[in-house]
């Protein structure tokens, strides 16, 4: 007897690990059920809602006091300041290795708008810290403080270059401008046969207004430096060659001239489909009726 109820209560091993897995659920089920009877769904929701306030709350606060921690501005020298020290001027740490990296170059700040001319520095962030360089202001003043003589080179007036004139080196001289934008303001430059406005700026490729805003100062076009274009006598691959004007309105003007006869003034022009008040505005200072007023 004793051995045929030991038969029937005799479990395999995988047997047993199923009837406490069993086990393991009805005690979860039961417990579950336990914690619903105790909290309604919506007192579990407001609950949920409650801790998700709080991790919210938390992190802005955090976000707060990053964004509101002023930086507290010093006296320094540009020439010396470690990277520690720009980071807590206000600058990023790959923003403050790009100036050591000038520095390292052999570059030298001599004055305080040398600064400005880190394309790292912003000329918000120069005004923020000019104040505080330790560099006098012009070249002059800084000859004095080494008790070394002016030269009539020092008071000269600030730098200004004839931009249709100007090569690579001149340009490099600007503000914010190195050897990448000084080479596509020329290669633009070439392509338009010269610029009659310091605007045409704004349509060099990658070039950044802020940058073009500093730099204008700095800059003059001579009069009638630009080449023209003859309207009345112009091919249609030397006016598509202009980036302000395509082969299909090239071809349309040539057709135009062919079947009209020469144009004779700037509104003729306006007569083409293809042509739009703006494009017209943009291109007529390129172009020249200079063969049909001398018939």
């Amino acid at each position: 007897m004793k051995t045929a109820l030991r038969e029937y209560l005799y479990f395999s091993r995988s047997q047993r690990r199923a009837i406490l897995a069993i086990f393991s659920l009805i005690l979860i089920t039961a417990s579950f059920q336990f914690i619903l009877k105790e909290r309604s769904p919506e007192e579990i929701q407001y609950q949920l809602a409650l801790i998700e306030k709080e991790e919210q709350n938390i992190g802005e606060e955090q976000l707060a006091r990053e964004y509101k921690e002023e930086v507290k501005l010093f006296n320094f020298d540009p020439n010396s300041l470690d990277l520690e020290g720009w980071v807590d001027l206000g600058l990023s740490a790959k923003q403050a290795q790009s100036i050591l990296n000038y520095r390292e170059k052999g570059g030298r700040f001599n004055v305080k708008k040398d600064l400005a001319k880190m394309y790292t520095i912003s000329q918000e962030k120069f005004v923020e810290l000019q104040p505080y360089i330790l560099l006098p202001d012009t070249i002059a003043k800084e000859r004095l403080w080494r008790n070394e003589p002016v030269t009539e080179a020092d008071n000269a007036e600030p730098l200004l270059i004839e931009l249709n004139g100007a090569d690579s080196i001149s340009l490099i001289r600007l503000s914010g401008i190195g050897p990448t934008y000084s080479s596509r303001i020329i290669k633009y430059r070439d392509l338009l046969g010269g610029f009659y406005s310091l605007d045409q700026l704004h349509e060099v490729w990658g070039l950044k207004d802020s940058t073009i805003e500093k730099i204008k100062p700095n800059l003059k076009i001579a009069h009638a430096s630009w080449q023209m274009i003859n309207i009345n006598s112009a091919s249609i691959k030397e006016l598509s060659a202009h980036p302000y004007i395509d082969w299909k309105i090239a071809k349309a003007i040539v057709n135009y001239r062919s079947q009209h006869g020469k144009f004779t003034e700037l509104k003729n022009l306006k007569a083409l489909y293809v042509l739009d008040d703006s494009l017209i505005h943009h291109f007529s200072p390129y172009l020249d009726f200079s063969d049909l007023k001398e018939k």
